[in-house]
């Protein structure tokens, strides 16, 4: 499983807020590590020589990120807001940058687990868990 940083590309994570309007919880994560994976049936015969799948559905899992958080910032709100409506927002990260021609990797996530902020001074740690809502899509900017 690779680990996406700062140092490597830009992690976006937009969410819709009331408004409409989309936070970036950018420049709260240290990175984000995101595995797909497609489910397989055997589908071996008895006189085959090899084993045999057929391919099924598509799993995005589970991934946790620990968030970095102003405790005065809006977006600590909005995060718990998401949290307490259930909502589903897209998830995009893009390993080389975010310029035309780079790939790009979006799904929609919900956010399934939030975990008890750590507070050191004004910057609040949260462990966030993000689960994959349908299909992956792999591209490019």
């Amino acid at each position: 499983m690779a680990t996406l940083t700062h140092s490597a590309g830009v992690a976006d994570i937009m969410f819709d807020n009331s408004s409409g309007t989309p936070v970036d919880f950018a420049p709260y994560m240290p990175g984000v590590a995101l595995e797909t994976s497609v489910e397989t049936a055997d589908s071996t015969a008895v006189a085959d020589a090899a084993r045999k799948f057929v391919f099924g559905l598509e799993d995005g899992g589970e991934t946790t990120v620990d968030v970095m958080l102003d405790a005065s910032d809006v977006a600590w709100d909005h995060l718990i807001a998401v949290f307490n409506a259930r909502y589903v927002g897209t998830l995009s990260v893009y390993p080389l940058g975010n310029t035309s021609g780079k790939p790009s990797i979006s799904r929609e996530v919900g956010i399934t687990g939030l975990g008890t902020p750590v507070v050191i001074d004004d910057v609040a740690k949260v462990s966030v868990t993000f689960k994959a809502h349908g299909a992956t899509t792999l591209g490019s900017v």
